[in-house]
């Protein structure tokens, strides 16, 4: 800003005039002089009663501003030599040089000493595997480390990491054994020289879809199918399976008329007992190639009285999925 432009009123001149007091440099003198010519400074008793100056008292230039409210001391009211900048910096140069950093002297570690003593790893849980595992996880030191700063108690901090890192094994340990069951799917469908007829949605409603799709060509007759399927569970609730079961054993502590109204919701997956009832109500047989461990994977659930002379193929991704199969061509 150029002081020609400056057209300072009473209390931006003393504001300004308090900071160049605090500059302490010899840019300020010029300010310090337009402020003294062109400004109005406040009187002595608006100065004194401003408690936020006490903390320049100690300030030369301010001083010089309001010798008589904050007067200098005797040793200091002596003439300012006003150095050029070229040597300052010159000054402050030599300085620099002569007041070198102390060398840091770094010694070698010596052997076997047993003054410093690591710090004790901390114990999550029992479970050493599990305990190694978080111990080693950058992302949960992060996550301790965060809730450390927050202020939670490092006993809390470790109850809170340790219930994230069972859960985050379990993942990993679901999403392991779902890779293994997924491959183990894929060879047994090559083997029967079969494929994925269509992509099925995930939604709950995927058994029924799939066998929408076997029937129809098309999976959005899904809520009717299980509608079907219901209705001869409620009708039918003394049937036996082949291996000599009551279809309405399997609702353990529920009454029958109960069990089957929850199936009945949009999204509750669909079971063995709800393929019994398709194959039934459709008269159609249904074979299922299935993930599940063993050399028990082939399903086949034949009707007792056989309506139509197609057949329903599904693949099961064990407790997760089905889906609508077909041969290869």
């Amino acid at each position: 800003m150029e002081s020609e432009k400056f057209y300072p009123s009473q209390n931006s001149t003393y504001n300004l005039a308090c900071v160049c007091s605090l500059l302490e440099d010899s840019e300020a003198e010029d300010w310090f002089q337009k402020c003294k010519n062109d400004g109005n400074l406040p009187n002595n008793m608006h100065i004194q009663k401003d408690t936020d100056l006490d903390n320049l008292k100690i300030s030369a230039n301010f001083s010089a501003l309001f010798p008589s409210v904050y007067p200098l001391p005797a040793v200091v009211e002596q003439p300012v030599l006003v150095v050029p900048k070229q040597q300052q910096q010159q000054q402050q140069q030599q300085v620099t040089i002569k007041e070198e950093p102390p060398s840091l002297k770094i010694s070698e570690p010596k052997e076997n000493n047993n003054s410093s003593v690591d710090p004790k790893p901390i114990k999550y849980t029992d479970d050493p595997d599990l305990n190694a595992a978080i111990t080693y996880d950058q992302e949960l030191n992060k996550l301790q480390a965060s809730l450390l700063r927050e202020g939670f108690s490092m006993s809390i901090v470790i109850g809170m990491v340790t219930e994230v890192g069972k859960a985050k094994k379990k993942f990993e340990i679901d999403n392991a054994k779902n890779e293994e069951n997924r491959n183990r799917l894929n060879e047994r469908l090559k083997l029967c020289k079969l494929k994925e007829k269509r992509v099925i949605p995930g939604d709950g409603n995927c058994q029924f879809a799939s066998i929408s799709d076997q029937l129809y060509n098309e999976i959005d007759r899904a809520s009717e199918i299980r509608k079907d399927a219901i209705n001869w569970l409620l009708n039918n609730r003394n049937w036996k399976l082949s291996n000599g079961a009551c279809i309405s054993d399997f609702a353990h502590d529920q009454c029958w008329d109960e069990f089957c109204n929850e199936l009945a919701r949009n999204g509750i997956w669909g079971n063995h007992l709800t393929l019994v009832a398709v194959c039934e109500h459709y008269g159609i047989p249904i074979k299922v190639i299935s993930s599940i461990e063993g050399e028990s994977y082939l399903i086949n659930i034949e009707p007792k009285v056989k309506k139509s002379p197609k057949m329903i193929l599904l693949s099961h991704y064990a407790d997760y999925h089905y889906g609508s199969v077909t041969k290869k061509k």
